[in-house]
């Protein structure tokens, strides 16, 4: 049984694919994200996950997040005055994916398929593979992430016509990607980290890393890619802002003073940058969420998507800007541009679409609705959709 895994900086998730459709892989409290968090307890016992998630923020000591990108460096992270590698802390985390997706879908699972940024070089690549290999995994391939996303919404190689276009942009937690994809009329070049060129292997557990099967043609290529450092967690920090001057207003006391009051205020945001998503207004409660003196002061608030809009609204266009590069790179033509992907988590803001609507001569294409797909899992799924037998 194999899987597909979007690695991301702040969250994991997996999907395997049943009947020829990809299924998310929930954890066991029905969440479809696993938080990319590792923490250890008192006892010397590593864990991950929304524990580790609020450890991190209570003992920032005991727990450490953002792994992706320590990876393929030699930095080593102390965790309770313990001393581990990113790929044995990565492995952690993917051991943790595997153990949910065998329960979820029934089956051993041996087998990955990694979704990666564009960026990653050889070595970030290797450790990559080192960690899944810690992990258990036998059979490792790596993908890049606007590859899993044309796979996610239904493309195949064969539909994309010689000289036709296709833009992935991708709004994660920290960044804005872009990347134009287009059909390899020749026979691709060898792996180069200069180059973000989309190479399919595979790669035994039990072989040594320097070692790759024969090239085969590469049928999609991506031939220009951008990112902007402005992610959904900007906007995050705006809504967090908001909340905190509604509180401060009416108590007179801020509770961003408070890392226990902050880090709920964290949360909240991101609930309400999802739930206004999908709905036009919402009303967040936060009881005792600040104690003064014998009173426990609770934060309640409305909010509705067009206030939502107003402070997120630069941001966005901001991020944006990773559209125009890939453009200028590729002597961007709107004729040949074929299709528009969204991905990632940001990507579900309705103003988001709205804003790359207007930046480009077609529309966002939907994900297939059959599939019960979404933004945020389209890197997943495609990984799934890419391994062999899908």
């Amino acid at each position: 049984m194999r899987i597909g895994v979007d690695f991301g900086l702040t969250n994991l998730r997996a999907a395997y694919i049943d009947h020829g459709k990809p299924v998310l892989v929930e954890t066991l409290t029905g969440r479809r994200a696993l938080p990319a968090v590792v923490g250890i307890d008192k006892s010397g016992r590593l864990h991950v996950g929304d524990s580790a998630k609020n450890q991190l923020l209570l003992e920032p000591d005991r727990a450490v997040a953002r792994l992706r990108r320590l990876l393929g460096t030699s930095q080593r992270v102390l965790l309770g005055g313990q001393s581990f590698s990113p790929q044995e802390l990565a492995a952690v985390l993917l051991a943790q994916v595997r153990e949910l997706s065998e329960t979820r879908c029934g089956h051993a699972v041996h087998d990955i398929t990694l979704a990666v940024p564009c960026e990653f070089t050889s070595d970030q690549q290797a450790a990559v593979r080192d960690a899944a290999m810690l992990a258990g995994f036998r059979q490792i391939r790596l993908v890049r992430e606007p590859e899993a996303v044309v796979a996610a919404y239904g493309i195949a190689p064969a539909d994309v016509q010689l000289g036709e276009q296709i833009l992935v942009c991708d709004l994660g937690a920290r960044a804005c990607e872009a990347a134009i994809v287009e059909r390899e009329g020749e026979r691709p070049l060898p792996l180069d980290i200069e180059r973000v060129d989309l190479i399919d292997y595979t790669l035994a557990a039990d072989s040594p890393l320097s070692t790759r099967p024969a090239e085969k043609p590469a049928a999609l290529v991506i031939k220009s890619s951008s990112a902007v450092a402005i992610g959904s967690e900007v906007c995050d920090a705006h809504i967090v802002s908001h909340l905190s001057h509604l509180y401060e207003r009416e108590f007179g006391v801020s509770p961003q003073g408070s890392r226990k009051a902050l880090a709920r205020l964290r949360m909240a945001a991101e609930w309400v940058k999802h739930t206004l998503s999908q709905r036009e207004t919402t009303t967040v409660r936060l009881p005792e969420i600040l104690h003064i003196g014998d009173a426990s002061l609770d934060l309640e608030a409305e909010l509705s998507r067009e206030q939502l809009e107003l402070l997120v609204e630069d941001e966005l266009r901001r991020s944006l800007e990773c559209v125009e590069i890939v453009q200028r790179k590729t002597a961007f033509s709107g004729s040949r541009l074929s299709a528009v992907l969204l991905s990632g988590g940001g990507a579900e803001m309705p103003l988001f679409r709205r804003l790359i609507s207007a930046l480009l001569p077609i529309e966002p294409r939907p994900l297939p609705t059959e599939d019960a797909l979404s933004p945020q899992s389209a890197i997943a799924c495609g990984a799934a959709l890419l391994g062999p037998g899908a």
